[in-house]
């Protein structure tokens, strides 16, 4: 029996938001304070959970899985993912919304795709905003879920090692491995994504922020968002950036200019 490889978690750093001008009338605001599920629901489509379980069924089979396990997983995913009381953007759609894009422009390579598919299946399974190592405690679950299903170690290590890749901090961080450059851009397709998408995801980040009052998120938002521009490329393959990078900075202006960021 293979060696159990132990996930290591480098120390993440923490962002310091600085002071910026905000716009403080509420009737120029364009993402309200509190966005409803129905305002998000005007953009985003529901999921279809058969059309996903049907996908999870012939993934996990192809990584001879037990079914067992597997069925028990998904279950799993779905209580993770389905909860619109915390989510409204990190959802079932979101999944879907990132495999359909990983089926178009992710190269069908053994070594790649299985590994950027489960590490979507799992990058946002745990979602705390209070914490700032939700992904990386997303890598252990996992973990957990991977060796309840009999995978292989190796690839169970693998996949785990990727999945912290999603975190802002790490956005930029040197790839160990192209796979993991594909999961990052899958994940920031939404930033050039058309307009109507764009805007439901900047609602569905708000709806999940709700809590927090219009002035700091809008400062918080702001901030993060500029420092995609600042980049010298918001994607890291050339298929990605070929595709979403000029939109994606079109995008983005158009959203702190809204924010009051600009």
């Amino acid at each position: 029996m293979a060696a159990k490889r132990k996930f290591k978690v480098p120390a993440v750093p923490v962002i310091v938001i600085p002071e910026v001008h905000l716009i403080t009338d509420p009737t120029e605001m364009r993402i309200t304070v509190d966005p409803t599920p129905e305002d998000v629901d005007t953009f985003v489509e529901k999921t279809t959970l058969q059309k996903l379980e049907t996908r999870w069924t012939s993934f996990t089979n192809r990584l001879k899985a037990d079914t067992a396990a597997a069925k028990g997983v998904f279950d799993k995913l779905v209580k993770a993912y389905d909860n619109t009381t915390t989510r409204m953007y990190h959802s079932l759609t979101h999944i879907e919304a990132c495999l359909n894009v990983m089926d178009a422009h992710v190269p069908k390579d053994s070594k790649i795709t299985p590994y950027v598919e489960m590490a979507i299946w799992f990058h946002d399974i745990i979602i705390d905003h209070d914490r700032k190592d939700s992904e990386v405690e997303s890598a252990f679950a996992f973990m957990a879920c991977g060796r309840e299903m009999g995978l292989k170690g190796k690839f169970i290590g693998d996949v785990a090692d990727m999945i912290p890749y999603t975190m802002l901090k790490w956005h930029t961080k040197e790839a160990p491995h192209p796979r993991y450059d594909y999961l990052r851009d899958v994940y920031l397709s939404v930033l050039g994504a058309d307009e109507k998408t764009f805007k439901a995801y900047e609602l569905g980040i708000r709806y999940e922020y709700s809590y927090i009052p219009t002035a700091t998120y809008n400062r918080a938002r702001a901030f993060i968002l500029d420092s995609f521009l600042k980049r010298d490329r918001i994607y890291n393959t050339e298929i990605f950036r070929n595709l979403y990078e000029t939109k994606a900075r079109e995008n983005i202006t158009r959203s702190i200019a809204f924010l009051g960021g600009n």
